[in-house]
Formats: structure tokens, sequence, C-alpha cells
């Protein structure tokens, strides 16, 4: 499946690579869809799960990330990993490298823009995971429509497909309120299984 994943994401690069962006328009908060000046961005997540016939709620989940003023993302995290960053027409690529007694490890996230500058697919590499995602967008909107996902880890495979609808916006164009439908299909030596969840997102956003 991480074959597939790759030769997917080969094809839309050879189909965008018509464009040309800058350094400046790939920036860290434009590889996550963001909009103007962004300080940091907290994803607040609120899950109804609709397996077996009945809806459950579950907790809320979330996630804070934070920008510097140059728009790299601040890591969450200690690491003695060296960040290089690569860029093409269309694509910008984070590579961390690792030195863990003497043998060198690489993280890798490549994302490919369109010419509006909107992301329409990213791959990411780490250790023994693979995650390959496109995203489609209706008209000129900046905020995607549908995002499908594999992830590959060892002998188990995920695939996801999400549909967003977009209920709320701030003065810079981000959105800030949304809802989120998706359907997993998940394998692994065990067996295999399709269930599908939804979920209210907020987005609590802070700018420079």
């Amino acid at each position: 499946m991480k074959s597939k994943a790759i030769i997917i994401f080969s094809l839309v690069l050879t189909a965008a690579s018509a464009h040309a962006l800058t350094p400046e328009q790939m920036t860290d908060r434009a590889c996550m869809g963001l909009l103007g000046p962004v300080k940091s961005v907290t994803i607040v997540e609120s899950r109804v799960d609709f397996d077996s016939g009945f809806a459950q709620a579950a907790p809320h989940d979330s996630t804070t990330i934070t920008f510097s003023a140059d728009s790299t993302i601040v890591p969450q995290y200690d690491t003695d990993g060296v960040v290089t960053v690569e860029y093409t027409d269309s694509t910008v690529t984070y590579i961390t490298r690792y030195d863990t007694d003497g043998i060198c490890y690489d993280d890798e996230a490549t994302y490919l823009f369109d010419a509006k500058g909107r992301v329409i697919a990213d791959t990411k590499s780490e250790w023994s995971t693979f995650e390959s995602n496109s995203y489609s967008y209706i008209g000129d909107s900046l905020s995607p429509a549908i995002v499908s996902s594999e992830v590959v880890c060892g002998l188990t495979n995920v695939d996801t497909t999400s549909g967003y609808v977009y209920t709320e916006f701030d003065s810079h164009g981000n959105w800030i309120k949304a809802y989120r439908f998706t359907v997993i299909f998940h394998q692994d030596p065990a067996g295999e299984c399709t269930y599908t969840h939804g979920e209210a997102l907020t987005r609590i956003i802070t700018y420079c």
C-alpha cells in the first residue's frame, strides 16, 4: 500500500508542476492551510461514534501548535534532530535527521501546493510509519472539502476519507468551527473492519 501512495503522490506532483510558488508562499502556516500571521492554533475535537447502531460521545481532545515569528512550527517536544528545508516550484520538504548511537534516521514531510497556494497532497514518513494525504476543494475555497488519507505502519494499513462542513470563519478567512464526517478502513494481520464517526471541530487561533 505504501508504494501505491507514492505513485499517487508522484502523479499529483507531475500534474501540478506547471505552476511556480515562492518559498515565502509555502510556509509552515500555509502547510496547515492557515491564513495571516497566526501565532498559535488549538484544535478541539468532540467526537461522536456511530458504531453498533448507537451514538456514543467521546471526551474532548485538543492539540495546540505554536509558530515562531518566521512562520516555522515551534517543536512541542525536545529533539536533537537537525532540520533542513528543501523547495521546488510547488513543494516544500522538511527533513529531520537524528543521530542515535552513530546511526542516522530521517523523518521527512513533503507538501505539494497548487497554483492558488493550497496544499493538495502531502507525504510523511517517521520511523516505520508512512502517511499520505490528498486534499480536494470546491471552487476557490481555501479549506478542503474532502481529505483522503493512508497510513501504513508495519503490517497495519488504515485508509481514511473525511468530508468537512465549515460553519464559521474569522476575519482572516480561517475557519474556526466545522464538522467532519469520517469513514475509516482498518486492516492488519488480525483482520479488517470499517467504521465511521463524526466530529465537531473548533479552532482557537491567536495572531502575532
